[in-house]
């Protein structure tokens, strides 16, 4: 893992993701599909749903890359939460808004050739199943940077921690990793005003759905 000078906490990633394997797997157990749709190289923005506290941990350790995760600004006002975070190789972002300095950063780093995790629903669904809609953010940074975007579906996560709840329940999870989606292809695309985070959540849908069966 290459060290950045505004980065000097970069050697915490491992062995907290480490910890957050472990943990896992003695919480039930976790399962990874698809796991080659993620790059060996170069940039990419692994793009995931979102029902759970517990989803923002699950996917980077499914991960064998380093990855940054774009997190909700509140988490860093937390004292103990925000420096792990922080240390972690998360960045901020103001939910709700078109944060420019999210925006900014999220760029830089896949400029550089980093994974970046993107929640597109911009905050927790209400589980069940249910999606919600990708906030613009996701299919303007996949733009400006063509960086090819990787559906992620979280399962279970929602009923390991639920809203609202305090502890974790014992119960295997899963991640499921699809194919690429290309923002080259959506160029000059009309069929919504935000195609790339539809075809996105789509996918998220389908591999949702193919879970059930």
């Amino acid at each position: 893992m290459k060290k950045y000078p505004d980065d000097p906490f970069y050697d915490w990633y491992i062995p907290v993701r480490g910890a957050a394997r472990l943990f896992f797997a003695l919480m039930g157990g976790r399962t990874i599909y698809g796991a080659e749709n993620i790059p060996e190289h170069g940039p990419a923005i692994v793009a995931s749903n979102h029902a759970s506290m517990c989803d923002p941990p699950l996917v980077p350790s499914c991960i064998d890359r380093p990855i940054y995760v774009m997190a909700k600004e509140e988490l860093f006002n937390v004292t103990l939460v925000g420096t792990v975070l922080r240390k972690v190789r998360s960045f901020p972002v103001k939910r709700g808004t078109a944060d420019r300095n999210a925006l900014r950063t999220a760029i830089k780093l896949l400029e550089e050739g980093h994974l970046v995790l993107i929640f597109p629903e911009g905050g927790r669904g209400p589980g069940g199943g249910e999606l919600l809609p990708a906030q613009r953010g996701l299919g303007m940074i996949a733009s400006k940077t063509n960086a090819p975007i990787i559906p992620s579906y979280a399962e279970n996560t929602d009923l390991m921690l639920p809203k609202g709840a305090t502890f974790p329940k014992r119960i295997h999870t899963s991640v499921t990793f699809g194919k690429p989606i290309l923002p080259a292809d959506f160029a000059g695309d009309k069929s919504s005003d935000d195609p790339i985070g539809s075809a996105v959540m789509a996918s998220i849908a389908e591999m949702q759905d193919s879970r059930k069966k």
